[in-house]
């Protein structure tokens, strides 16, 4: 599965070069959320995190973008999709969120947050089978293939 996802990114990469672009990379498990990735957005993520080793941390970034379908507890308040900001560790398989902007029907924004300050302890660890699994693998996969 994960080799498929692999050759279905870097063959995406290579057809979208200098285009905006959001690759769909599926539904979650319960099938009320559709997730798509920036190819174009993923890169190293060369900023300093506070308490991060100099050689052991591989820091990538990109846009997660989630599409809140039909039943989901977020369509209830308006919802309608979110694109966040990630940046994930490739080597400890660890990610974070460290910003979110929420759109409604309308395109109008909703909501929206940024942690300005984290530091490594704040990333937390992609389990098999989540969602969190999806988007480590997905930068991760794209950034080996650019």
């Amino acid at each position: 599965m994960k080799k498929l996802l692999a050759m279905m990114l870097a063959g995406a990469v290579s057809v979208s070069a200098g285009a905006v672009d959001w690759f769909d990379l599926g539904k979650s498990a319960n099938r009320n959320t559709q997730l798509y990735i920036d190819i174009d957005s993923v890169r190293a993520y060369n900023k300093r995190i506070p308490l991060q080793s100099s050689s052991s941390n591989n820091f990538v970034s990109g846009f997660i973008q989630f599409t809140y379908i039909n039943n989901h507890e977020y369509r209830k308040k308006g919802w309608y999709y979110s694109k966040d900001f990630y940046i994930v560790d490739c080597s400890s398989r660890s990610y974070l969120n460290p910003g979110s902007v929420v759109y409604g029907f309308k395109n109008q924004v909703l909501d929206s947050f940024t942690q300005s300050y984290f530091t490594v302890n704040d990333f937390k660890m992609a389990y098999p089978e989540t969602l969190g699994e999806v988007i480590v693998d997905s930068i991760c996969n794209v950034y080996e293939y650019q």
